[in-house]
């Protein structure tokens, strides 16, 4: 079982797997703890069904990291960072998680757990400041750590697994129709939640009854239902309650908390980091694929303009890097694509804007579908935003269409296209050859007709080279 299990664990970091894999991995490492005591080891080390006892006083510094937004992929190599630091460093005695998150990706919330189950020191993680939320993955984080805190004005809970479209994966048991798919994903969230609250000596039955019913609690009511460990208001508070705590470690050792005379150190994210998760926002990365689709519809229809394809192509490079972390919906792209060919096609098909407005259709759709939230619960991108930034693009991109179809429809006036029907006087008699004032030049001339006296009034029928085609006409323009 405990090959299996490490087998299991090992898997979850390979892309192409089921999601439902890291649920019941974590799942099967805490009710291993639960039942066995066994310590959980990183994939690369050998698992041992050793229980190692005893009790030990833990002093020494503190690090200290935030973790803000939605759960990524960056979030997982923030945190894996801060916890190698204190692996590595001797004097850290215990890592502090400052969390406030309406959910994230499945996966890294999951790598993320494991990384905390088997820190070498504990981790505390403390839903602050006032305001926060450890909503969907937030709430499973919350539950993994050593001691789980938060700060009054904070809530916990709404840890239901989210299908595509917003669905609940365990169905109506009422319409008489069962997914067992979607069924699996649910108790298996429930089981890991549930095992690691039992482990965490913590209220499993709560925790289970926020996974399948979605409930949040306030702080306060967390605490009374012993979902989290204490209630801290500040960073201070919270140290002075951990000083002298007894905690027991996911592997079965007890430690005492010692912080007297701690020094703080807060990790900042790097640079790339920042820069990585702030395209990681899908309000960010849905705005850069607007300002990429406007910048490159622009330069397509007014060629050498530069500017607009220069920041239409930023922008879109910017989005491509976001879409390797964001789980993006095949399907919206290929509406949004859509939505770019039905703009172009108004300009060469006369639909009198139907083809406009099923533009700016599909590319509303296309934005509401574009992230999916089946591999990211909690997190979206909310309708009010949607609609006016899709509308607005739309309406521009209509606009650029209207004044090409104008464009393409008015007369040229220029060069010798704009010559035709034009009007003109001859110099000369006109016949075979002669010639004729027009627009301040003179031009060769000739007429297929009678010829032409000079002085007569004619209008310019053709341009053959640099030959007019003339015909006679009246002083207010009409041919005779």
């Amino acid at each position: 079982m405990l090959r299996l299990l490490a087998d299991s664990i090992h898997h979850t970091r390979r892309p192409g797997r089921s999601r439902a894999t890291p649920i019941l991995a974590v799942a099967a490492l805490a009710l291993l703890a639960g039942d066995a005591g066994g310590a959980p080891r990183s994939p690369t080390q050998p698992v041992t069904a050793e229980v190692i006892h005893g009790e030990m006083d833990r002093a020494g510094n503190i690090l200290i990291a935030t973790i803000h937004g939605p759960i990524t992929p960056i979030t997982l190599d923030y945190v894996d960072g801060a916890l190698d630091r204190a692996r590595d460093e001797e004097d850290f005695a215990a890592v502090i998680l400052e969390l406030d998150t309406p959910g994230g990706l499945l996966e890294s919330t999951e790598l993320i757990i494991q990384s905390i189950l088997r820190s070498r020191v504990p981790v505390v993680v403390y839903v602050a400041p006032a305001g926060a939320q450890a909503s969907s993955a937030g709430l499973y984080i919350t539950n993994a750590a050593d001691v789980a805190a938060m700060a009054p004005g904070t809530t916990i809970g709404a840890g239901h697994p989210v299908m595509a479209g917003g669905g609940n994966p365990g169905g109506d048991p009422n319409d008489g129709q069962r997914n067992y798919m979607n069924e699996k994903v649910e108790n298996s969230a429930a089981a890991g939640v549930r095992g690691i609250a039992v482990a965490r000596g913590r209220n499993a039955e709560v925790y289970e009854t926020m996974v399948r019913d979605s409930i949040s609690l306030t702080a306060e009511e967390a605490l009374k239902k012993d979902v989290v460990d204490l209630l801290a208001r500040d960073l201070d508070d919270l140290l002075r309650t951990l000083e002298g705590r007894a905690i027991a470690r996911f592997d079965g050792k007890k430690e005492m908390l010692s912080f007297a005379g701690a020094q703080r150190e807060r990790l900042e994210m790097t640079p790339r980091q920042k820069v990585l998760f702030w395209l990681t926002d899908p309000r960010i990365a849905f705005l850069l694929l607007g300002i990429g689709m406007l910048g490159i519809y622009i330069e397509f229809n007014h060629p050498g303009l530069i500017v607009p394809g220069v920041a239409g192509g930023l922008a879109l490079i910017l989005f491509a890097m976001s879409m390797h972390v964001l789980p993006v919906n095949v399907l919206g792209i290929v509406l949004i694509g859509m939505a770019a060919i039905l703009f172009i096609l108004e300009i060469n098909v006369t639909s009198y804007g139907l083809l406009t407005i099923g533009g700016i259709l599909a590319l509303t759709l296309g934005f509401l579908t574009l992230f999916d939230v089946e591999q990211m619960p909690g997190v979206s991108v909310p309708l009010s935003f949607i609609l006016p930034t899709s509308l607005t693009i739309g309406a521009i991109m209509g606009g650029i269409t209207a004044l090409a179809i104008r464009a393409q429809r008015v007369r040229v006036v220029t060069g010798r296209e704009g010559l035709t029907g034009e009007f003109g006087e001859a110099i000369t008699d006109v016949a075979a050859g002669g010639k004729v004032f027009v627009h301040g030049e003179y031009w060769n001339a000739q007429t297929s007709g009678a010829a032409i006296p000079r002085g007569t009034r004619v209008r310019i029928a053709a341009v053959r080279d640099m030959m007019l085609e003339v015909v006679p006409a009246d002083r207010s323009g009409e041919e005779t």
